[in-house]
């Protein structure tokens, strides 16, 4: 089955291509994909506040159920400031390397309060 990007950017199985002036293929064929490659695509695990949130809980740091990722991030660096978070460093270098997947709030948080920590 071929899939194609409808006007709106979204991906539609099925859709026949028209043809370019000429009778040739015009520049929606470069468009067609292989329902693999667009399975793969969509599959992506992404880190938000709530993940962030929860990998910081597994490390001793306490946070509310309610905290946003800045929230999160403050607890977390003030928590390390007064008694040391063991495994806090190689978290944070960890979801930075991954921030393909970061959300930017997490990404942000990290920035602004986890940082420092390593110098």
């Amino acid at each position: 089955m071929l899939w194609a990007v409808d006007m709106a950017g979204c991906r539609q199985p099925g859709l026949i291509l028209p043809q370019g002036p000429g009778g040739r293929d015009g520049e929606l064929h470069q468009l067609v994909h292989q329902p693999e490659e667009i399975s793969a695509m969509m599959i992506a695990e992404l880190i938000d506040g709530a993940d962030f949130r929860e990998r910081l809980i597994a490390l001793g740091v306490r946070i509310p159920d309610d905290a946003c990722p800045e929230t999160c991030a403050r607890m977390a660096a003030l928590k390390a400031r007064e008694t040391g978070v063991p495994g806090l460093a190689e978290l944070v270098q960890e979801l930075l390397g991954k921030s393909d997947v970061l959300l930017p709030s997490v990404h942000r948080a990290i920035q602004a309060h986890l940082m420092a920590l390593g110098d």
